[in-house]
């Protein structure tokens, strides 16, 4: 079920993402560059930015809390490379399945087009179908979306070669190994308000956006989507949990020990704009014994070892396409590899 819900949450955080031609602002890093520009091609068929920020933009939304100027534009960067190189090895494993083809069950398909329904609050196909449109998609676009993920997942299960024989011995070597790991880290859910280091007027507007949230700690939400040029603005501001060592200094400082949900801290002056921060929730750190691991451990491990599968069968894939990346940075082309990777549009 893991596997499907990564979808969904895909899928659903899609959703508002439209596929006209407007600017690539996730409200972290502004480009000139449009949804439709192209990042990449496999074997000639494109991937766009749209086809990018589905995929990134709940990170990108927590890498705003933890970095800011050129740092938070290469973490973007790197975030967006990555879902680039992701999309290109789906696409090849897409063609590849073509040469293999086996039975999708449409009943599968549509039990997943139900479930991704339930996760964006639709109580029927109908009100589904209309969330879609106005998000510049269709019903038979998601399903289409869901069968190719369902491929990718079933060509991926072929190649996996888990072992069914981890013994108690190995995971406890294991967790021995990763024993900091295994420890919950202090995190933090929060909300942001963020206003533009050249705001026009910031001084009324600080004043205002202080004095209502003094008056009413509840408008914070509102007041977001009424001033904030941050992230996640059309849902009041929220970053997500996020760990409390990844946070920018001083948005920790600002938060000091144990911070109390609900609490907010601001405004908060920084080179890169006027903040104010809302604690949503708050963990404490907590070590969690072998003994309570058992579960998560195993989980890692085939993880691990799936994620080794994979990566020697995308090489394969690799080795027989045509990819070229038009961003900077792209990787190189690996030794004895017929693809063309290198080549750069800047």
């Amino acid at each position: 079920m893991r596997y499907w819900e990564a979808i969904l949450v895909m899928l659903v955080c899609a959703v508002g993402i439209t596929t006209a031609a407007a600017p690539a602002d996730t409200g972290i890093v502004r480009t000139p560059d449009r949804l439709n520009a192209v990042l990449a091609t496999v074997n000639g068929e494109p991937i766009s930015l749209g086809d990018v920020l589905p995929l990134t933009q709940a990170r990108e939304y927590q890498a705003a809390a933890a970095y800011s100027g050129e740092m938070l534009t290469k973490a973007v960067y790197k975030l967006r490379l990555e879902a680039v190189d992701e999309l290109i090895d789906s696409k090849l494993i897409l063609a590849d399945y073509n040469g293999k083809k086996f039975e999708i069950s449409a009943r599968d398909i549509e039990a997943a087009v139900d479930e991704a329904s339930t996760r964006m609050g639709c109580r029927s196909r109908s009100e589904l179908a209309r969330r879609l449109r106005e998000s510049g998609s269709s019903i038979d676009e998601l399903r289409k979306k869901l069968r190719e993920q369902l491929i990718v997942h079933l060509m991926l299960q072929r190649e996996y070669h888990v072992s069914n024989f981890i013994t108690p011995a190995d995971m406890y070597r294991y967790y021995q190994e990763h024993e900091a790991e295994f420890s919950r880290p202090e995190s933090i859910e929060l909300a942001m308000l963020q206003l533009p280091a050249d705001s026009p007027d910031a001084e009324r507007t600080i004043g205002e956006i202080s004095q209502r949230l003094a008056a009413d700690p509840g408008a914070f939400a509102d007041l977001v989507r009424r001033y904030s040029s941050g992230p996640g603005r059309g849902d009041g501001g929220k970053l997500g949990m996020i760990e409390r060592k990844r946070l920018r200094p001083e948005f920790a400082a600002a938060l000091g020990d144990a911070p109390v949900p609900g609490s907010i801290r601001g405004p908060l002056s920084t080179s890169d704009g006027i903040f104010w921060l809302k604690v949503l929730a708050y963990h404490p750190a907590e070590k969690v014994s072998f003994g309570s691991s058992g579960a998560e451990i195993r989980r890692r491990m085939e993880a691990e070892l799936r994620r080794d599968c994979r990566a020697r069968y995308c090489a394969r894939l690799r080795k027989g396409a045509i990819v070229r990346y038009f961003i900077p940075g792209a990787p190189p082309v690996p030794e004895g590899e017929s693809s063309d990777m290198n080549k750069t549009d800047k």
